[in-house]
C-alpha cells in the first residue's frame, strides 16, 4: 500500500499517479479530494493487458457537486492517471494498492511480455536492447546466467515418495534422505509406485540410486539374481518403458520414456535377497526443453555470434525430427527449411510458431514465413554455445514486435 498527496496547481489535465505495466497488473485507488471546504471521495479501479487499460469509478459526493473525473492512458510501458481540476488548489490524498504481476505474459506494445504461469519473458528496452528474464521471478538479466543445455520442464508428480506397495516380500524403509528398499530374494520383489501420465508427452525419471549387495546369495532357479534395479513400464512387471541397473556407487541416473497409457508404474528393488537398493532425489519431470514449454505454439528470441558456416545454432531435438537454427555453406541463416538471409557476424533472430507454421524475423528483415512446423515431442535444448541473449515464451508474439525485437 502507498499513500500519495497531491495538490493541484493549475486546472489543466494533470498526472496524479503512475503505474508501471509489466510490474503491477491491478491497481485500486481510493482518493479523498478537498478543494475549498468541499470534499469528496472517489475509488478508481485499474486494469489492463499492457496495451489497453479498463476503469471502474465510483465517486460521493456533497450534494449538487459534481467529482473530478479521473483518466487512464497507456504509453511506453507505462500508465498514467490524469485528472483535470475545476478548482485550485485542489489537493489529492491517495490510497494506492496494486496486485503485482509476477511473470504475466500479454503482449506490450514495446515488445515486453508479461504474462506466464511460468516462463522466461522478454525484455525490450530503448534502442534495441533486449535481455531476457529468468525462471521463477520477475529478475532481467543475460542468458548465459541461466541457459544450459538439456533444461527440463516443470517437475510432473513432485518427489516421489514410494508408497508402502510391496511385491513378494519386499521391504521399504528411510535412511536419512534416502529411500531404501530391502529385496527379499522372491521372484519380481519390489515396491511399486504407479503415476498418472498423458499419452503423446515425453517424461524423464531421474535421481540418485546405489545399491548395497547381501552377504547371502539367493541360490534357487525361482529367486531373482543380480543387482538392484528400477523399472518403468506400463504395467506392474513391464519394464517396456525403460529401465536401470544400480551400481555399488551412488551416480545420477535417467530413465526417458513415452507413455502408451495414462499410467506409468515405477518398480524399484528386486535383486538377491538382503539387497539394499538406496534412492535419493527421485522425481518425475516432463521431458520438455524449457518451463512451459507449449507443444502448439510459443516464441522463441536468440542472440548469438557467428559462427562457421555448416554450423547448427540452436537444436531442439526429438525421436521424429530435428528442428533447428542452423548456418549453411552459404553462410545463410536458416530455421528448418525456412532461409532469414546471410548470418552477421552478431545475430539476433525472433520467431513464432503454431500449428500453421513458422514466422521469424532476422535482424531487422522482414517476417518470412515457412509452412514447417515445430515437432511436438521435443525432448532437450541444444546450443552450440551459449548464445549471449535467449528467450522463451508459450505465447505467440505479433509480426509488428517482433521485427522490432530484431532489430540490429
Amino acid at each position: 500500500m502507498i499513500n500519495v498527496v497531491y495538490t493541484s496547481t493549475n486546472t489543466s489535465s494533470q498526472s496524479i499517479d503512475s503505474f508501471e505495466l509489466p510490474t503491477e497488473k491491478l491497481i485500486n485507488y481510493k482518493i479523498h479530494v478537498t478543494a475549498g471546504n468541499t470534499t469528496w471521495y472517489s475509488t478508481l479501479d485499474v486494469s489492463h493487458d499492457g496495451i489497453q487499460a479498463s476503469e471502474q469509478q465510483y465517486a460521493l459526493a456533497k450534494s449538487g457537486i459534481i467529482p473530478l473525473e479521473l483518466t487512464v492512458t497507456i504509453a511506453n510501458n507505462s500508465g498514467t492517471v490524469n485528472v483535470t481540476p475545476t478548482v485550485i488548489p485542489t489537493t489529492f490524498s491517495i490510497e494506492r494498492n496494486a496486485t503485482v504481476c509476477n511473470l504475466y505474459s500479454e503482449n506490450t506494445l514495446s515488445g515486453r511480455n508479461i504474462k506466464t504461469d511460468e516462463g522466461i519473458g522478454i525484455y525490450f528496452n530503448g534502442s534495441n536492447n533486449i535481455t531476457v528474464r529468468q525462471i521463477n521471478n520477475n529478475i532481467f538479466a543475460n542468458a548465459e546466467i541461466y541457459v544450459t543445455s538439456g533444461v527440463m520442464g516443470p517437475i510432473k508428480n513432485g518427489s516421489i515418495i514410494l508408497t508402502d506397495t510391496p511385491v513378494n516380500g519386499s521391504v521399504k524403509s528411510t535412511e536419512g534422505d534416502y529411500q531404501v528398499v530391502v529385496s527379499s530374494g522372491q521372484k519380481d520383489n519390489c515396491q511399486t509406485q504407479q503415476l498418472s501420465v498423458s499419452v503423446g508427452k515425453r517424461y524423464i525419471l531421474s535421481g540418485n540410486a546405489y545399491y548395497i549387495a547381501a552377504d547371502v546369495d539367493s541360490y534357487l532357479p525361482e529367486r531373482d539374481t543380480g543387482p538392484s534395479r528400477i523399472e518403468v513400464g506400463s504395467l506392474f512387471g513391464d519394464n517396456d518403458l525403460g529401465g536401470y541397473i544400480a551400481t555399488g556407487i551412488e551416480v545420477p541416473f535417467s530413465i526417458v520414456f513415452s507413455p502408451t497409457t495414462d499410467i506409468a508404474v515405477i518398480s524399484t528393488g528386486f535383486g538377491d535377497i538382503n539387497n539394499r537398493l538406496y534412492l535419493k532425489n527421485l522425481q518425475l519431470n516432463e521431458y520438455v526443453p524449457f518451463y512451459t514449454y507449449d507443444q502448439d505454439e510459443g516464441s522463441l528470441y536468440l542472440k548469438w555470434s557467428a559462427v562457421s558456416a555448416g554450423v547448427t545454432v540452436f537444436s531442439l531435438n526429438s525421436t521424429v525430427a530435428n528442428n533447428r537454427v542452423y548456418v549453411d555453406a552459404s553462410n545463410n541463416v536458416y530455421i528448418n527449411t525456412l532461409n532469414c538471409g546471410p548470418q552477421q557476424p552478431t545475430n539476433k533472430l525472433a520467431l513464432i510458431y503454431n500449428s500453421s507454421g513458422i514466422v521469424a524475423s532476422r535482424n531487422g528483415n522482414a517476417v518470412v514465413t515457412s509452412t514447417d512446423t515445430f515437432n511436438k515431442y521435443i525432448s532437450n535444448a541444444v546450443f552450440v554455445t551459449t548464445p549471449t541473449e535467449f528467450a522463451y515464451m508459450s505465447s505467440a508474439i505479433s509480426n509488428t514486435i517482433m521485427v522490432a525485437m530484431s532489430n540490429v
